[in-house]
């Protein structure tokens, strides 16, 4: 059994809620229910949606999202996801993966056509950080989106899923920005 995760740390912030899927690959069909678990540090709380592997499967996707307490400062963490089976002794953990967290100030998260939170708020020599995290939207559109500032003081590279941009904000104003590729997808950062 492997559980897969993003290879880039996970970007998490005390903003807002970070949703990523997971996916549970087994060589052969699960023999029982596996129960979904995180060990982590105090003040990083994650949660699965489902949180059980059905018996029978081969590949299950699995939503997780992070939320993050204020207490927690901004650094990378650990976290230990597994998957265990009850048994008449209790838990056996039956596979287990290590994933690497970062948590950041400030963290605009990528979404269908939307940037969220659509205007963040930061004080000066603040670092915002963008993560993509839908796939394809669509058969037509797969997805990918980029930051372009309209005052034309930067702009990040195109976004494919999980993929990350920062930009380092050193004088106060208001900079609005938009997605190129997808047509009334803009934010704005104000900085005071």
């Amino acid at each position: 059994l492997a559980v897969p995760f993003p290879a880039r740390p996970a970007l998490v912030s005390s903003a807002g809620v970070a949703n990523y899927t997971l996916s549970v690959v087994s060589l052969t069909s699960v023999p029982a229910t596996l129960d979904l678990a995180v060990s982590s540090v105090s003040g990083i709380n994650v949660t699965f949606a489902p949180d059980q592997i059905p018996a029978g499967s081969t590949s299950v996707k699995v939503a997780v999202s992070f939320t993050v307490s204020k207490s927690v400062s901004p650094g990378s963490y650990s976290i230990t996801v597994s998957a265990s089976q009850k048994g008449m002794l209790g838990s056996s953990v039956v596979a287990s993966q290590s994933v690497q967290v970062r948590v950041v100030s400030y963290l605009v998260v990528m979404v269908g056509r939307a940037f969220i939170p659509a205007t963040i708020d930061v004080p000066a020599g603040s670092t915002v950080y963008w993560v993509r995290l839908n796939g394809a939207l669509s058969q037509y559109d797969n997805g990918d989106h980029n930051v372009v500032f309209t005052n034309g003081m930067a702009s990040s590279p195109i976004l494919q899923q999980w993929a990350t941009y920062s930009f380092t904000f050193g004088t106060a104003g208001t900079f609005p920005y938009t997605c190129t590729l997808h047509d009334g997808m803009d934010g704005t950062v104000v900085v005071g």
